[in-house]
């Protein structure tokens, strides 16, 4: 009934950008730790996770911290599925140059509230919806001509709606979702500027169709398709790309 995992990695990476005579180095170490519980119709999770990063460059060193903790909870009543999953995450930033220190903090929740309707043993409906963001990694900071910091960016944050279809029968397995998202400072690289900065307010929306088909045990085949449709409700940079 109880399951424990712990997980660590350790990622060690050299970008050395001979044209602009720039070379950084990074020291990436992620944690990950987990404690399941499932009894009837129940099953719960319970984790936290801590990413300790660095980038250094000839004269910067820039760091990122993060530790979250997350739960998750399904319930299983019949023909009914509902889920539930929350999350909290905090990001710690610094740069510093010389006797220049820089620093950035975030904090942020997430959540996921999920339902699923089995029609049949092999066809069933789902739908959830959730909240989620994207802290920008330490790359995102930096002229990607230049290599000069060109200052903290704001994380992305993200409200979907999901809806599908799951068919599992043998020898099939498909899966169809239409999507629609509500973006809150997606971030966005500027290949005028070559610097990164954030998109005000953006939309998407649009299908995914993925199927597998079993030929024998050790044979099978896939195909995955996705449509996706774009815009830019408010760029926030005098309205250049509003409407795009």
């Amino acid at each position: 009934k109880i399951h424990f995992e712990a997980q660590a990695f350790d990622e060690k990476k050299v970008s050395n950008f001979i044209t602009y005579a720039s070379k950084s180095t990074y020291d990436y170490k992620n944690y990950d730790t987990k404690l399941a519980y499932n009894e009837g119709n129940v099953k719960t999770l319970l984790g936290f996770q801590a990413f300790d990063g660095e980038r250094k460059g000839a004269t910067t060193l820039t760091t990122k911290e993060n530790k979250a903790l997350y739960a998750k909870a399904d319930y299983h009543l019949d023909k009914n599925t509902f889920s539930l999953g929350i999350r909290n995450e905090g990001v710690d930033y610094e740069y510093s140059k010389g006797a220049v220190r820089l620093r950035d903090d975030s904090s942020f929740n997430a959540y996921d509230v999920g339902y699923n309707y089995k029609i049949t043993p092999t066809f069933s409906l789902f739908a959830n919806i959730n909240n989620s963001y994207q802290a920008p990694d330490i790359d995102r900071f930096f002229n990607a001509l230049t290599d000069t910091f060109n200052g903290f960016i704001d994380p992305m944050k993200v409200d979907t709606l999901n809806i599908g279809v799951n068919y599992l029968s043998y020898p099939h397995a498909f899966k169809a979702t239409l999507f629609q998202s509500f973006i809150d400072n997606e971030i966005y690289y500027n290949a005028a500027t070559f610097a990164n900065t954030n998109l005000k307010e953006t939309e998407k929306r649009g299908l995914e169709i993925s199927e597998k088909y079993t030929f024998s045990r050790n044979f099978f085949t896939t195909l995955n398709y996705t449509y996706l449709d774009t815009e830019i409700k408010e760029d926030g940079l005098g309205g250049l790309y509003n409407g795009k």
